[in-house]
């Protein structure tokens, strides 16, 4: 079997997208946003996206991979921080996640559309990206970057870890204009990444497994990421 995206990517937006298939199995639109309180980066996550400086985004539209500019859309997202804690309303931008890829595959949701968390300062600068994308696609603006990462900590400490939570939005609509929504949160997207993993891995040394390609809420339902420990789902 090969399963890529068996950490926070992706997971927790992969079963949110099953989730709402099962809600509307009639949706015509999938949109993922996902953010996160605390914690930061490893090198190896900043380095990936230090590779993809000047590459504009991607977005599923009438079932093909589109190319888009980065941030084509922004909006404000409520996310779920637990049943104890208000909404935190935070705004965010198209990216190209992996799940207009899995989500796809799960979900056969024609367009999909993924998001991320991000100052809208930052955001209207992105906007303008395309301006300047052929600079960012240079090996002397790449080798700067990457060896900024190489200066800073090799990733969050365990107390970033610990007081982190991460946080995933789905909203599905169908050909009417209907809608349906689910969100969920987290620990940390390392913590999750590891315990998700494993409990992944264990399933396959127990032959819980489908031969050929699989993403992991299609191949162990939408409620898989309810296994890992601290997190909670809200669904309307």
């Amino acid at each position: 079997m090969i399963m890529p995206g068996v950490g926070f990517d992706v997971v927790p937006t992969d079963c949110i997208a099953l989730l709402l298939k099962h809600k509307m199995p009639e949706a015509t639109k999938l949109q993922l946003a996902f953010a996160s309180t605390g914690g930061g980066l490893s090198h190896g996550t900043a380095t990936t996206m230090a590779g993809n400086l000047g590459e504009g985004s991607l977005a599923r539209i009438d079932g093909k991979l589109t190319k888009v500019p980065l941030g084509t859309n922004g909006m404000m997202v409520e996310f779920f921080c637990g049943k104890n804690e208000p909404h935190k309303e935070l705004f965010v931008m198209s990216i190209p996640w992996g799940d207009i890829s899995t989500a796809y595959t799960t979900t056969d949701i024609p367009n999909i559309e993924t998001y991320t968390g991000i100052s809208k300062k930052l955001y209207y600068i992105l906007k303008a990206q395309g301006l300047f994308n052929w600079l960012l696609r240079t090996a002397i603006i790449r080798e700067f970057v990457i060896k900024r990462i190489k200066s800073l900590p090799a990733g969050p400490t365990d107390d970033q870890r610990k007081n982190a939570r991460s946080m995933v939005w789905g909203s599905v609509t169908n050909a009417e204009g209907d809608t349906a929504t689910a969100r969920l949160c987290g620990p940390d997207g390392y913590t999750l990444k590891m315990n998700s993993s494993l409990i992944i891995l264990k399933k396959v040394l127990l032959g819980n497994f489908e031969p050929g390609y699989q993403t992991p809420a299609k191949q162990y339902g939408w409620d898989l990421v309810k296994e890992v420990p601290g997190v909670e789902i809200q669904y309307e």
